[in-house]
């Protein structure tokens, strides 16, 4: 009798081994579903082209303007810019609406400027999206909702910069001669960018 229940106790220890030694256990199994991180999407990037007199530095088809709750979200309680987005007519909340702004591609404090109140902190703040930065001698217009198509600054005193709409934002660098003004023009102009004295290319 005895013989016959160590029999059945070691044929029962040697299934339970057997098992064990198949089944994965459940804490090596969550370690590696833990371990395996989850594939960020690509962005959905403009192709980087460029024209006669200007090229696109960078763009991205996938950034949205915030609403304005968002915006006003983003700006409370930051007082380096009391006061200069709460009305229409202030400049931050002009560019905040604008279709493009004007960079002159060194300062950073400008570059700040540009980001929190056209709406581009919310690439910024996303370091899988934040795009390259454009440190340049030239000027630089930030497209909103539009792309370059062309430039023509055959007028001395005036250039245009052509666009057509295309979703999200465009960095575009001004390679060509860079006059007072820069007319940005769709199927109408959409909007008048004066450029700094320092940056306008001399008279020959």
């Amino acid at each position: 009798m005895s013989a016959m229940r160590d029999l059945v106790i070691g044929t029962a220890l040697f299934v339970l081994l057997v098992v064990a030694a198949a089944v994965p256990s459940w804490s090596a199994a969550q370690v590696q579903v833990a371990g395996a991180a989850p594939a960020a999407a690509p962005a959905r990037i403009s192709p980087i082209t460029s024209g006669p007199g200007f090229a696109l530095c960078a763009a991205d088809e996938t950034w949205r303007r915030p609403t304005s709750g968002e915006q006003r979200a983003h700006l409370t309680g930051d007082h380096r810019f009391d006061g200069a987005w709460e009305t229409a007519d202030t400049t931050g909340y002009r560019e905040f609406r604008a279709p493009a702004v004007l960079y002159d591609g060194t300062s950073a404090s400008g570059l700040s400027w540009i980001m929190h109140f056209t709406g581009l902190w919310n690439v910024w703040d996303d370091a899988a999206r934040r795009p390259k930065t454009c440190w340049t001698e030239q000027p630089q217009v930030f497209l909103f909702g539009y792309e370059a198509l062309a430039y023509d600054a055959q007028d001395p005193k005036v250039a245009l910069l052509r666009v057509r709409p295309a979703p999200g934002y465009r960095m575009v660098i001004l390679t060509g001669p860079v006059r007072g003004t820069i007319a940005v023009v769709g199927d109408r102009k959409l909007d008048e960018l004066v450029v700094p004295a320092a940056l306008v290319t001399p008279a020959r």
